[in-house]
C-alpha cells in the first residue's frame, strides 16, 4: 500500500503512496502519489496516477495523472494531465496548466505561464512578464476594422481578435435560400490566431496563422463558414509602446455552401457537393500598441 524512506537509493511501488523524507536517487511508482518531503536534490523518476510532489530540486522527470509539484529547480521534464508547477525549470513541462517561475526549455498546453520565460511555448494563452502584451489595430482585405491583444512570450504569441467590415461586400451570388442576410451585409469575426516574433532590433518580423468565425449581421452557427490566414509581416517599433507593421496574407475560406462566397474574384475556387473553397492573397497592415 505505501512505501517511506529516509534516503532513497533503488526503487519504490506503492498500490497508494511512495514518501521519501530526504534526497536520494531511484524510481517512485505510486498508485495515487509520490512524494519526496526534503528540500535536498532527488534524483530519478517519480510515476503517479494522480500527483507527484518534490520539496526540493529535482532532476528527471515527473509523470502524473494530474498534477506535479517541484518547490526547487526541475532539470528534466513534468508531464501531467492537469498542471504542472517549477519554481525554475530547464527543461519542458507539458500539461493543461503549466506554470514556472524562470522557465528555460518548453512549454506545451492549453495555458503557459511563467515570470521569466528563456525558450518558447505552444498553446492557447502563453504568457510571460518578460514577454510580449500589446493592444493591435488594423486593416485588410476582408475585415475593414480589426483589433485584437497579442500576448505571448518573447518568440511565441496568441492574438484574439474581432473584425468588422461595415462596407460589406458585394452581394453578388446571394440567393434567397442563403442564411446570409441579401440586403446591407455586415460581415464579422472572431479570430485566433499562433505566431512567431522574430525581432532585429528596433524592427521585427512576424509569421503568424489565424482562423476566423464568419458571420453577418446575426449569429450563425449551421454549417461551417471559416476564413484561415497565414500572415507574414514586417514591422517598426517608433517607440516602446508604438509600432507599425504591413505584408501579405494568404486567405483560404472553407463555407458550406448555404453562405455567400467570401471574395467575388478569388484567384482560385472549389465548389464540392457540400461544401466550398476559395483562395486569394490579400494585405494586412496596422498598429501596435503598448
Amino acid at each position: 500500500m505505501a512505501n517511506t524512506s529516509a534516503s532513497l537509493q533503488g526503487a519504490q511501488f506503492g498500490g497508494v503512496a511512495n514518501v521519501n523524507r530526504l534526497g536520494g536517487f531511484g524510481f517512485q511508482a505510486g498508485g495515487v502519489a509520490n512524494v519526496s518531503t526534503s528540500n535536498e536534490r532527488f534524483n530519478g523518476w517519480q510515476v503517479a496516477g494522480a500527483a507527484n510532489y518534490v520539496g526540493g530540486d529535482f532532476r528527471g522527470v515527473q509523470l502524473a495523472g494530474a498534477a506535479n509539484v517541484a518547490v526547487g529547480t526541475v532539470d528534466g521534464g513534468q508531464i501531467s494531465g492537469a498542471f504542472n508547477v517549477a519554481n525554475n525549470a530547464n527543461g519542458f513541462q507539458l500539461g493543461v496548466i503549466n506554470f514556472a517561475r524562470k522557465m528555460n526549455g518548453f512549454q506545451f498546453g492549453v495555458i503557459n505561464l511563467a515570470d521569466t520565460m528563456q525558450g518558447g511555448s505552444v498553446g492557447i494563452i502563453n504568457a510571460s512578464l518578460n514577454g510580449q502584451f500589446s493592444v493591435d489595430l488594423w486593416t485588410s482585405d476582408y475585415f475593414q476594422f480589426n483589433g485584437g491583444l497579442k500576448i505571448g512570450n518573447k518568440t511565441v504569441y496568441n492574438v484574439f481578435a474581432f473584425g468588422v467590415s461595415p462596407f460589406g461586400q458585394s452581394n453578388s451570388g446571394v440567393t434567397d435560400s442563403s442564411l446570409i442576410l441579401v440586403k446591407n451585409p455586415l460581415p464579422f469575426g472572431f479570430g485566433f490566431g499562433l505566431g512567431a516574433h522574430l525581432p532585429i532590433k528596433k524592427a521585427f518580423v512576424n509569421i503568424d496563422g489565424m482562423s476566423w468565425m464568419v458571420h453577418d449581421r446575426y449569429f450563425s452557427w449551421v454549417g461551417i463558414n471559416m476564413l484561415n490566414q497565414l500572415r507574414v509581416t514586417g514591422g517598426y517599433r517608433i517607440h516602446k509602446y508604438f509600432g507599425v507593421y504591413a505584408g501579405p496574407v494568404a486567405n483560404v475560406s472553407l463555407q458550406d455552401n448555404q453562405y455567400k462566397s467570401l471574395r467575388d474574384n478569388a484567384l482560385w475556387e472549389y465548389n464540392g457537393n457540400v461544401n466550398k473553397m476559395q483562395g486569394w492573397i490579400g494585405f494586412v497592415a496596422g498598429v501596435q500598441l503598448f
